[in-house]
């Protein structure tokens, strides 16, 4: 929206001949505006701001803590770890929008950034070419199935692609999700993002 009221602004009375030149320029200067969005990690240090303005439930200065959580006041934990800023922007309006506000408008501005890299963590054991412990660098990229599994060098000669577990942290418990690589290439089935500890096993094929 910033970007469509400064490209308007610019535009407006200026000759039709010289307008691609100033969009194509603003694209230039801005390579990452639409095409490469940055999703919040732990660490980020956030300003959150919240119209309309209201004398309770206010915006702040926040951080994403190791949760991956920021604590706005009067509102309490908002999960936002992995959403990009128009996503978490979107879970915070839903959340004011519930119980606090009516039609709110949440605007997200990153004020520091996690210098971490690699800050996912996950174990891919069984029959892939390199299994072991695997860090993603979330910054600019999900981190899915399939994602970690080519960094683990991909599938060995005798995995089956069908049979994949993931065993994930849940409190004190642990879950386990199951996947199907090749209904995903094909597809069939939306890439499954990664949480932090997820521990991935591919299986043997039978034949």
């Amino acid at each position: 929206m910033r970007w469509f009221i400064l490209v308007t602004c610019l535009l407006f009375g200026t000759p039709l001949a010289a307008q691609s030149e100033i969009v194509s320029k603003i694209e230039q200067s801005q390579p990452n505006a639409w095409t490469d969005p940055y999703f919040l990690q732990k660490g980020d240090r956030l300003k959150v701001v919240i119209y309309p303005e209201d004398p309770y439930i206010q915006g702040a200065e926040v951080l994403v803590n190791s949760e991956g959580v920021i604590v706005l006041p009067m509102v309490g934990r908002i999960e936002v770890a992995g959403l990009s800023l128009s996503e978490a922007e979107r879970r915070i309006e839903g959340i004011l929008n519930q119980s606090f506000l009516v039609d709110p408008d949440v605007a997200i501005e990153i004020l520091e950034q996690d210098s971490r890299e690699g800050d996912l963590s996950v174990m891919i054991l069984g029959q892939v070419n390199n299994p072991g412990y695997y860090d993603l660098d979330t910054r600019h990229r999900e981190a899915t199935l399939m994602r970690a599994i080519s960094e683990a060098g991909g599938f060995s000669s005798i995995a089956n692609s069908k049979r994949i577990k993931i065993s994930r942290k849940l409190g004190d418990k642990r879950e386990t999700l199951r996947a199907n690589a090749q209904e995903i290439l094909e597809g069939k089935r939306e890439d499954l993002v990664l949480q932090e500890g997820d521990i991935i096993h591919v299986a043997e094929s039978l034949f």
